[in-house]
């Protein structure tokens, strides 16, 4: 029931497409395009307001490094939660960042669901593609199979995260490499049609950074 709205827009734009494209793997590109579009505004909020934070905690980042060089254990961490509440820093601003890909989930979940019960895609191709009901498996080395789309998805994780992290801590950059990772784990099976939509995705979310907000 969660999944319903989301479900119904995946299939909304599905369809919207493949009737403009009449294939079912142009359907997929051009569902992907819509629903990136769609969310375009939140993430140019998500952006905006994760900017805005980070010049007002640049001080309080300060004063904090300044605590961290000195003390260690319990008297570090109580500094560091008085210079906290004097500027007013809430645990959940630090989840801005994320709020992009926690939106996508959902339309991830429900174009899983839909794409993967949509007998359009039995036998079809689409370029190197035999089969979109089915993994696109180009080869099989030592017994595992290449599945170059969810590859390609990862690549592109990896790419963007250490991009989008580029100003940051260390430790932001292994969050993103961990997510791609756990991508990679969860989606290299599934059928071509639904990594083909998240690859898409995550390729246009990160042209779209790359366009919107790495301008100076």
């Amino acid at each position: 029931m969660i999944l319903a709205p989301f479900k119904w827009i995946v299939a909304l734009f599905f369809n919207w497409s493949q009737a403009l494209f009449n294939d079912p793997g142009w359907a997929v590109v051009g569902m992907s395009v819509l629903l990136s579009l769609l969310l375009t505004p939140l993430y140019v909020w998500i952006e905006r307001r994760k900017n805005s934070d980070k010049a007002k905690s640049a001080p309080m980042q300060a004063e904090i490094d300044k605590i961290e060089a000195v003390y260690k254990g319990r008297e570090r961490y109580y500094y560091t939660r008085e210079i906290q509440r004097r500027y007013h820093y809430s645990p959940w601003t630090a989840m801005i960042p994320t709020l992009g890909l926690l939106v996508q989930i959902p339309f991830l979940l429900a174009a899983y669901h839909y794409l993967s019960e949509l007998p359009l895609f039995n036998g079809v191709s689409f370029g190197y593609i035999k089969d979109l009901s089915k993994p696109d498996t180009i080869a099989v080395v030592a017994g595992l199979p290449i599945n170059l789309l969810a590859i390609l998805m990862t690549v592109i994780n990896l790419v963007s995260g250490w991009r989008y992290a580029e100003s940051g801590k260390p430790k932001e950059r292994i969050q993103y490499m961990s997510v791609a990772a756990v991508f990679l784990f969860l989606l290299y099976n599934c059928a071509a049609s639904v990594v083909l939509y998240w690859t898409l995705s995550n390729a246009l979310s990160f042209v779209r950074s790359e366009i919107f907000f790495r301008k100076k």
